[in-house]
């Protein structure tokens, strides 16, 4: 429950951001992962992923320890104790049948869409030096800069932030420019990827490592020779 609630918390924010809702928390901007009045999709999915991915992997892995410890059936496995109630009873099957469902389906299905939404809206800027001052690009080329997935493999070397392609505004020329100023985060190019693209397979193991040892037969289950 200790690592459940917070990740169904968090589950809860990158849901209704990414549909560009607002849970009304905008006093708390590290609760909601908000960033000002409008969170653009990419960046609550950016933090989708990293919170989702650690509390995934942290969630699974006690999932896995609790089911491999207990004993009895699949029922028993469930890492739930409320009220006193017995694994062969109706309501504990059902409050575990919801556990499972809120606290290990739905985390990683929201770690999923996080991850599909940072690919889909996201775009690396760049800090170029002009005659003019510093201006900010986007890495992709300006005529093809939304369907360019390989923005977010940019090599390091320049000064680069994450935003939104909901963020870039038209310049006096008619390209696009980067307000990064006002929703972004910092981006390191190729190892911020690799690192985000690790936490979601480390937590879509962890998660499937969990599923299989709690439908596997307790120790009480298995016949003895």
């Amino acid at each position: 429950m200790a690592l459940g609630v917070p990740a169904l918390f968090i589950c809860a924010n990158v849901l209704v951001l990414t549909q560009g809702g607002d849970l009304g928390l905008g006093g708390l901007p590290a609760l909601t992962l908000s960033i000002g009045d409008e969170t653009p999709e990419a960046l609550a999915g950016f933090w989708g992923v990293i919170l989702l991915g650690l509390f995934g992997i942290a969630g699974n892995l006690v999932l896995a320890r609790h089911a491999r410890l207990s004993r009895g059936g699949f029922w028993g496995r469930v890492p739930l104790r409320l009220f006193s109630l017995k694994p062969e009873d109706v309501v504990h099957r059902c409050l575990a049948l919801c556990a499972l469902v809120l606290f290990a389906l739905l985390p990683i299905y929201t770690l999923g869409h996080s991850a599909k939404t940072l690919v889909r809206y996201g775009i690396v800027c760049v800090e170029l030096q002009t005659e003019n001052g510093a201006i900010w690009r986007p890495v992709a080329d300006s005529r093809d800069w939304q369907r360019n997935s390989s923005q977010f493999l940019a090599a390091p070397g320049l000064p680069m932030r994450l935003t939104s392609s909901e963020t870039l505004t038209q310049g006096a020329a008619g390209d696009p420019q980067c307000t990064v100023e006002s929703a972004s985060v910092e981006w390191f190019g190729r190892f911020q990827a690799v690192c985000l693209l690790a936490l979601v397979l480390a937590a879509a193991v962890a998660f499937l490592r969990a599923g299989l040892t709690l439908v596997r037969p307790g120790p009480t289950s298995r016949r003895k020779p």
